[in-house]
């Protein structure tokens, strides 16, 4: 069996299992990030949510001070 040409460059080697080893973490990064985009995103909603009802009572107030 005839090895190929760049697994006898060790630089080559290197890269090749960092790539073998570092499917792990970036697959438990990705899950994270997939499980806290909706979090965020009802967060971000939930603010908008209590920042308009803020100002809709802020209106009603000044409403009634005139």
């Amino acid at each position: 069996v005839k090895t190929p040409e760049d697994l006898k460059i060790s630089e080559v080697l290197q890269v090749r299992t960092q790539l073998l080893e570092s499917p792990v973490p970036q697959i438990k990064q990705a899950k994270w990030i997939l499980q806290t985009i909706p979090e965020k995103y009802c967060q971000h909603q939930e603010e908008g949510r209590l920042k308009l009802e803020e100002a809709m009572n802020a209106l009603e107030l000044g409403r009634k001070m005139e």
